[in-house]
């Protein structure tokens, strides 16, 4: 078995503490069995008195030195995630299920959005900046889970990285606790 340290954004860290992420696709190869251990964003006082602070717990929080997640160190990672699965596909070949265990979001909104009373999915576009004056702040979002996944795709990758369609690592995992022989 092998600790492998995988980078994911603020979102992904909550999308996995929350349960909704339980695969990601990586241009890398790993192997059933293996461990990954996640990379956050974080903060901690110079002598660690405070312990670790987390940007998926506080993305609020205005903390003038969180750390870039390439730069947490092992002892500060909380996150264990355990290789279950690993198969190759190109990027586009995505189904709906294998999007929402990408873990993007969907709001659960019990409205009626459409004139003639169509009920709209409400899954998060992650290229769209908040308008905090827009009625609906949320908007525009996606009615299905593959289109929020690319734009999921598109804001960590570049807007044409969609357009290549790489072939990719589907990697599924399952969260674990930290193993005893970590470190």
């Amino acid at each position: 078995m092998k600790y492998i340290p995988i980078l994911f954004s603020t979102p992904m860290v909550s999308a996995i503490l929350d349960g909704r992420k339980t695969m990601t696709r990586r241009k890398t190869k790993l192997q059933p069995g293996d461990v990954l251990w996640v990379r956050e964003t974080f903060a901690n006082n110079d002598d660690n008195t405070v312990g670790w602070f987390y940007k998926a717990d506080y993305p609020n929080l205005k903390i003038p030195k969180w750390k870039p997640g390439i730069h947490m160190p092992k002892e500060a990672c909380r996150i264990f995630l355990k290789v279950t699965g690993v198969k190759v596909e190109r990027l586009q070949d995505i189904s709906p299920m294998d999007a929402v265990n990408e873990g993007v979001e969907y709001y659960d909104i019990d409205h009626y959005a459409l004139k003639g009373g169509e009920l709209i999915a409400d899954f998060k576009n992650y290229t769209w900046v908040d308008d905090q004056n827009y009625e609906d702040y949320h908007f525009p979002t996606f009615t299905n889970s593959i289109d929020s996944f690319r734009s999921l795709w598109q804001s960590i990758n570049g807007v044409e990285s969609w357009n290549e369609n790489p072939w990719v690592w589907c990697i599924s995992f399952e969260r674990i606790e930290k193993p005893e022989n970590f470190i």
